[in-house]
């Protein structure tokens, strides 16, 4: 089997856009929610869903929502054999940490950690929609509110791993805008940038520049106050630290 690496964080914390940087790499075979459903449903990932065929050719309805995603696979098809990760990027997948660490022990995985109002924003815009037409996607109880249970959630989860995995804890602060955590990222990875690896970091920090301008505070006084209540601060600061010590 093939070098492992999983993507998870908060969800609206940058995963996608993340794992395709990654995968302009060449190297990197990183899959878009590729088995999120499977996951949900079975809580488990077997090393079969990784082979060649399975990932790359063979959809079955259980293994995700995002159907629109599969032509890449196919792409991914051409260069799987010369890569070095296979794996998946899942938000949630920190519920998921001991699954994972029975199955793929020496996985690699790659934490984005954000600002939890810039998160509670983007889940209350999402909800809002979701009042606005019932048939959108997201779930209407994911909103400001939850997305703080989440984004504590997701952070005890890394905490408890201590030294079990091997963790890059990546804060999206610095993402597309600090040229040095390509460095941090590349050596986590044992790996050397790429031109179009390059390139695609320089088109997101443009498009990052042009996202931020644009977003609004989406978050009510109440919001505000119940995250200055209930969001551990404290644990986002020491996985920050931690972060910043390995870099």
């Amino acid at each position: 089997m093939k070098n492992m690496l999983f993507i998870c964080g908060c969800s609206r914390s940058g995963t996608s856009v993340f794992t395709e940087f990654l995968n302009s790499h060449g190297k990197l075979a990183i899959g878009l929610e590729r088995y999120g459903k499977r996951l949900r449903l079975n809580g488990r990932l077997p090393p079969d869903l990784f082979t060649k065929a399975r990932f790359c050719e063979t959809f079955d309805p259980d293994d995700s929502h995002h159907k629109k995603l599969l032509p890449i696979y196919g792409e991914m098809a051409a260069r799987f054999d010369d890569c070095l990760y296979i794996g998946d990027k899942i938000p949630n997948l920190f519920l998921h940490f001991d699954a994972i660490k029975s199955d793929y022990p020496k996985a690699k995985i790659i934490f984005l950690l954000r600002d939890i109002k810039a998160v509670a924003s983007s889940h209350e815009v999402r909800a809002q929609r979701k009042r606005r037409n019932p048939k959108a996607g997201w779930p209407l109880w994911r909103d400001g509110f939850n997305a703080v249970k989440e984004w504590n959630e997701s952070m005890t989860s890394i905490q408890a791993l201590g030294d079990d995995l091997d963790i890059f804890i990546l804060d999206y602060n610095r993402l597309y805008q600090d040229e040095g955590l390509i460095e941090q990222i590349c050596a986590f990875l044992n790996i050397e940038p790429t031109p179009s690896f390059l390139a695609f970091w320089d088109k997101a920090a443009q498009e990052r520049v042009q996202i931020d301008a644009k977003v609004r505070d989406n978050l009510t006084d109440k919001h505000l106050a119940f995250i200055e209540e209930q969001a551990d601060f404290d644990l986002y600061q020491n996985l920050l630290n931690r972060q910043r010590d390995v870099g």
